[in-house]
């Protein structure tokens, strides 16, 4: 099916010149004066993994793939591979780390997630841009330094991120899941979660 460019969303997935692309960000630009407006979207290359930024007008019309959406368990890492089971067939399907993208770091043992499946093949995973992590090991803070200077912190899937002062081990954090930058605390985990993520589609950003 085709659609115009200011009705594409993250998560879509689009077949540009032959090859299929995965939508990880996408804004309306307005424009001024003699400039029109435009969609810039940055897609992620689903045979390569790596990440372009596009400029589409807004008149433009792009071919967006039907999909399918499979819930699925992550089993294990398998070198470069990630493989997920099927939760009601059990059938097994892997994809490479490389496809996902930053995701990947953030996806552990036992996760409920989404595939996403074209012509009964996975092509990739549906996964929220922020996640909940918690901190695990962080020095002590520095005092009167407040928000502007950042220190190491380790988080619970072994990733290090810059964090304010501010934050203790034991509190759980947004994480930018494309940047895997800090955004900000939530709280105190005080028990075991299971992990279950459901990415919602959102509209596009105007700016």
């Amino acid at each position: 099916m085709t659609i115009l460019s200011t009705e594409v969303h993250e998560e879509d997935i689009l077949r540009l010149e032959g090859v299929l692309f995965k939508v990880v960000g996408v804004n309306l630009h307005t424009g001024g004066g003699k400039s029109g407006a435009m969609v810039h979207a940055k897609l992620r290359n689903l045979d390569t993994g790596h990440v372009s930024e596009r400029r589409f007008a807004t008149t433009e019309r792009l071919e967006k793939m039907d999909i399918q959406r499979v819930e699925v368990q992550f089993l294990y890492a398998e070198g470069e591979n990630l493989v997920f089971m099927d939760q009601a067939s059990y059938e097994q399907y892997t994809l490479r780390q490389t496809v996902i993208g930053p995701a990947s770091r953030f996806i552990k043992e036992g996760t409920l997630l989404d595939l996403i499946m074209h012509d009964g093949k996975p092509i990739s995973v549906d996964f929220p841009s922020v996640v909940e992590l918690k901190v695990v090991s962080t020095g002590a803070g520095l005092r009167g330094q407040g928000d502007t200077t950042y220190k190491e912190a380790t988080l619970e899937n072994q990733m290090t991120v810059m964090v304010p002062q501010f934050i203790r081990e034991g509190d759980v954090i947004h994480v930018n899941v494309e940047t895997g930058e800090f955004m900000d605390r939530i709280r105190e985990k005080t028990g075991p979660e299971k992990q279950v993520f459901k990415a919602e589609k959102p509209t596009v950003k105007k700016t």
